[in-house]
């Protein structure tokens, strides 16, 4: 990823690219609610978790004119925090299984995730998600 160039009269003066890894492990914990919709197969469920995370980074950056730098096995913490809400179809099966389609969405933030351009930088995620599959 080129992380910053800057022109002097149409000229590219300095470039470069960055990329950076973490490999990460820790405890999550997530809390969910189920909540049926009267008398019918519709359950709304929502759902609140997180997580705090161990691990190393790598982060390497090449600037065309002046070098490279790089950083290996720096310790990190990152955490996470996510926030599902949605509605699911549920059909018994028998008296254990029943399979299920679900319709949420998903709200996600990584702090202290990192960037190509900053390894210490927040992000987050939004979006819609699909989910089909059995219980048993």
């Amino acid at each position: 990823r080129t992380v910053g160039e800057v022109e002097s009269g149409g000229a590219v003066i300095r470039s470069g690219n960055s990329t950076s890894d973490i490999r990460a492990l820790g405890p999550r914990l997530r809390i969910e609610y189920f909540r049926p919709v009267g008398h019918t197969p519709l359950e709304f469920i929502t759902s609140f978790g997180g997580s705090l995370m161990f691990g190393k980074r790598d982060h390497f950056v090449t600037v065309t004119d002046s070098g490279s730098f790089t950083r290996r096995d720096v310790d990190e913490l990152l955490t996470t925090v996510d926030f599902l809400t949605g509605i699911q179809i549920r059909k018994r099966l028998n008296e254990t299984d029943s399979v299920f389609a679900r319709i949420s969405f998903i709200n996600q933030s990584y702090n202290n995730g990192g960037s190509a351009g900053q390894p210490d930088d927040d992000f987050g995620l939004r979006g819609f998600s699909f989910l089909a599959g059995l219980n048993r």
